[in-house]
């Protein structure tokens, strides 16, 4: 405990003033009383046994002892020590780590600089025995040296030289607020802590504490030229070309090259052709300009070119309907070159092929084929392959597809390189691992299914209340099948998916179901594909630090950047998330069910705001609260308050009784 105003026991005098009284205090009074009064009284004394008026004096002077002493103790306003000021200076270094930052000038990052200037800093703060503590601001900030004092001084060196000699500036951006709020800790034990912030960013305001310091380690001769953004649209058959380009601290006028990469793929024993392009472009210092390649048909119809956007017909030789890869690059000598290029993929599909027989062939499941080749155009190229009833089955069995459908009439030999879907076998393929029964005839009436799972993605948006049949057989199923749907307890949709085996079975003939006359037919077609042959990517280009969703048609997928072989993962689990802290192409591997090789590519860039690197903020969150004394003292007035009435009480009844 102590005292926040120690003048306040002056108020102790009042005890001697009241010991002085009481000394001063005549013991006797002169009085004129009759003396039936004294007989009166000496029987009252004569009736005590104990003599309570000396014990009862003595408490009363007790309690106006602790009177005074509790009035001078409150105004000496006693506190509980919470926390004591930190004498010694301390510093707090928040390092700017986001992708602009690695800006290079007068031959140094400005990275490199924002680490040099905390040393210096650091070494002036350890001089004056102070406290030193490093924040590296990257998009999840952590403390690099905590409350460093000058006997783990070489620990901070070392940590600070390894920040350069490890490269360790990040391609992402810097969240400056989370940074700021791991210093709310030692703001807390420490509100006089000085923070400094080593940042490329200029704030349009910054917080007059004087305790919050921006330094500027941008160098004034830096510029950086960039490719924002490309990507490919399919117009009327032809792929046209954007790509968003932009200048930072000048202005200039810029080449944009394209290499095209198995341009105008055609099969599988294709391999395509090389297109260069070539195109400058002027850029207005911190403007963007779009660059258009297009067909020149389409370019006959667009305006005239502006200042922001750029048109380049493409001639007959130069148009493509498909391509592998689009590196689009820049060459300049600028300050930051790791947005000087960007490539483009998925514009060769992959070819799914699709093998449909039927005893019976109806127009119903080769219409869903083909919608879901509509469906499927910019993600796939479907080959449907339709075998007619007369045509004879291969001696070793059907193999080459992807997807196998068999209607009525099942092969002997079920196919081991793709998924398999039977509609109303006749009879179980050898290795299907089911039986079928008798046929079950509710006499011309129809019956409605039910689902028996919730959850199973191939049930997705699928309504059983509206699925009606008149007619199935009851087939019996394996362990490795799951029943996904029933109709008066006979199983009429199972799936197997284990790993030598990709089955969905049928039990009914859509000639007497309701499937066929409703979209539900679409649905479960569309769903099948989506659970047997998932999308690995929503899209081929993503940025550094961006949550990546994958997903997989084997049990494994293999993820590498390319060029860099330490930079792989492998992925068992799915769905599962990706996030990469490095710019550029990542290559995405699998075997397939019938050891298909699927090699897929994505390009991850830095975020578009990070190529500013004259970048101005609006303001920045000041760091700093009020400070507060109860941050570090406890008032205990309250206490002593209700300990003084209490006294008061007591040497009020004290009183009262002496009188009687």
């Amino acid at each position: 405990m102590t005292l926040l105003a120690p003048l306040g026991l002056i108020g102790l005098i009042g005890i001697i003033i009241l010991i002085i009284i009481y000394i001063i205090k005549p013991n006797y009074q002169q009085k004129l009383i009759s003396s039936t009064y004294i007989w009166k009284l000496s029987l009252k004394y004569r009736k005590k046994k104990v003599p309570t008026s000396k014990l009862r004096n003595l408490l009363i002077i007790l309690c106006q002892i602790l009177i005074l002493t509790s009035a001078a103790m409150i105004l000496a306003k006693p506190a509980q020590v919470l926390g004591h000021k930190v004498e010694r200076r301390e510093v707090v270094a928040i390092i700017d780590s986001s992708a602009s930052m690695q800006s290079l000038g007068d031959g140094l990052t400005r990275f490199e600089r924002a680490v040099d200037k905390a040393q210096t800093l650091a070494d002036e703060v350890l001089a004056e025995n102070g406290i030193f503590s490093v924040i590296l601001a990257d998009n999840t900030p952590a403390f690099l040296v905590e409350k460093c004092s000058t006997e783990n001084q070489s620990e901070l060196t070392e940590e600070l030289d390894n920040l350069i000699d490890n490269n360790v500036c990040s391609y992402g951006v810097s969240n400056i607020e989370a940074a700021f709020g791991l210093c709310e800790a030692i703001l807390d034990d420490n509100p006089d802590t000085e923070i400094f912030l080593y940042t490329d960013t200029h704030y349009s305001y910054v917080p007059n504490s004087g305790k919050l310091n921006v330094v500027d380690v941008t160098f004034e001769d830096e510029w950086n030229v960039a490719v924002l953004d490309a990507y490919t649209v399919l117009e009327d058959n032809f792929y046209s070309l954007y790509v968003d380009v932009a200048c930072y601290g000048r202005e200039r006028d810029v080449t944009v090259n394209v290499l095209v990469s198995g341009a105008n793929f055609e099969g599988e024993d294709s391999t395509g052709t090389e297109i260069e392009l070539s195109y400058t472009v002027h850029c207005s210092r911190d403007g963007t300009t779009k660059l258009i390649f297009l067909k020149e048909d389409l370019y006959q119809e667009v305006e005239g070119a502006n200042q922001t956007t750029m048109y380049y017909p493409l001639s007959p030789e130069e148009k493509f309907f498909s391509y592998k890869n689009i590196y689009v690059y820049i060459q300049e000598s600028d300050s930051f070159t790791a947005d000087n290029s960007f490539s483009i993929f998925g514009g060769q599909k992959e070819i799914i092929k699709v093998l449909y027989r039927s005893a019976e062939p109806n127009p119903f499941f080769p219409g869903v084929l083909q919608n879901l080749k509509t469906i499927y155009k910019d993600k796939w190229d479907f080959w449907v392959t339709e075998v007619r009833p007369s045509d004879k089955v291969p001696p070793e069995g059907y193999s080459g597809y992807d997807f196998y459908f068999f209607e009525h009439q099942m092969p002997e030999k079920l196919p081991k390189d793709g998924i398999v879907f039977l509609s109303n076998p006749d009879v179980a393929p050898n290795g299907a691992d089911f039986r079928v029964g008798a046929e079950k005839n509710w006499g011309g009436k129809t019956k409605y299914m039910t689902a028996e799972s919730e959850t199973h993605p191939i049930l997705n948006y699928l309504d059983a209340s509206r699925l009606g049949i008149t007619m199935t057989k009851a087939l019996q199923f394996g362990l490795d099948y799951e029943t996904l749907l029933t109709c008066d307890g006979v199983p009429t949709l199972a799936v197997c998916n284990e790993d030598d085996k990709k089955i969905v079975v049928t039990s009914f003939s859509v000639h007497y179901s309701t499937l066929a006359i409703s979209e539900h037919i679409s649905i479960l077609m569309y769903n099948v594909f989506e659970y047997f042959i998932p999308a690995t990517v929503s899209s081929n280009s993503f940025e550094v630090q961006e949550n990546i969703a994958l997903n997989a048609r084997s049990d494994a997928l293999y993820v590498t950047r390319d060029g860099y072989v330490e930079d792989s993962w492998e992925f068992t689990q799915f769905p599962a998330t990706l996030s990469v802290e490095n710019p550029g192409v990542y290559v995405l591997q699998q075997t397939t069910f019938g050891d298909k090789i699927i090699s897929e590519k994505i390009y991850v860039r830095i975020p578009k705001e990070e190529s500013n690197i004259w970048v101005t903020e609006d303001a920045l969150e000041n760091p700093y609260k009020t400070i507060d004394e109860t941050n570090y003292y406890n008032d205990l007035l309250v206490y002593l308050a209700g300990a003084l009435v209490a006294i008061l009480f007591i040497e009020w009844w004290l009183q009262s009784r002496a009188s009687v």
